[in-house]
C-alpha cells in the first residue's frame, strides 16, 4: 500500500493522510485476520516514529493530512470503528536500506503497542483501513512511504 502524502512540513502528532484501504485483508466478508507483520519503506532520513491506527470501515476521520490527530472528534473516531494500533520506532526498530529506512514492527510489550493484532473487516467487506500519525517535524515526498502488511487468515 503506497499512500500519497502531502509534501508540506508536518508537526508532531499530525495525521499523514486520511484512511487508506488494505484490500482483501480478511478471507471472507466481515471476517477477521491476524496482522502478523508490518514493514514500511521510508524514503527519507528524518528521525520520525509512526503510529498506525486500524479501522473497520472507510468513514473519514474528519481530519486531513497535516491536521493534528487531536482534530479528530470522539464521534468521528467511534464512527470509523477503531480496531487497534501499532507503534513503529525509527531509531530502535528500523534499518538503513538504500537512501531510506525500513521499519520493523515490534511485538507487544508493556510500553509499546505491537503485533500480532487481530482485526475484523466490516460487515459485507474484506477490507481494513488505516491512518498514520507521525512524531517530529518531517517533510515527505508524495510517494516516500510504502507499507507491506502480512496477514494470517483466520478462516
Amino acid at each position: 500500500v503506497k499512500p500519497t502524502l502531502d509534501t508540506s512540513a508536518y508537526s508532531a502528532a499530525d495525521l499523514l493522510f486520511d484512511k487508506v484501504e488494505i484490500p482483501n485483508f480478511a478471507s471472507s466478508r466481515g471476517g477477521a485476520s491476524e496482522l502478523v507483520s508490518i514493514s514500511i519503506h521510508y524514503d527519507g532520513s528524518t528521525d520520525v516514529d509512526l503510529t498506525l491506527m486500524f479501522f473497520q470501515n472507510s468513514t473519514s476521520l474528519g481530519a486531513n493530512a497535516n491536521d493534528a490527530a487531536s482534530d479528530i472528534s470522539d464521534s468521528e473516531f467511534r464512527a470509523a470503528a477503531f480496531q487497534g494500533a501499532v507503534y513503529m520506532e525509527y531509531g530502535g526498530a528500523s534499518v538503513t536500506c538504500g537512501s531510506g529506512r525500513i521499519y520493523i514492527a515490534n511485538s507487544n510489550t508493556d510500553n509499546i503497542m505491537g503485533l500480532p493484532l487481530v482485526l475484523q473487516a466490516g460487515e459485507g467487506s474484506r477490507s481494513i483501513w488505516f491512518a498514520v500519525i507521525n512524531t517530529g517535524t518531517p517533510t515527505y515526498a508524495a510517494d516516500s512511504l510504502e507499507f507491506t502488511f502480512n496477514v494470517k487468515y483466520l478462516g
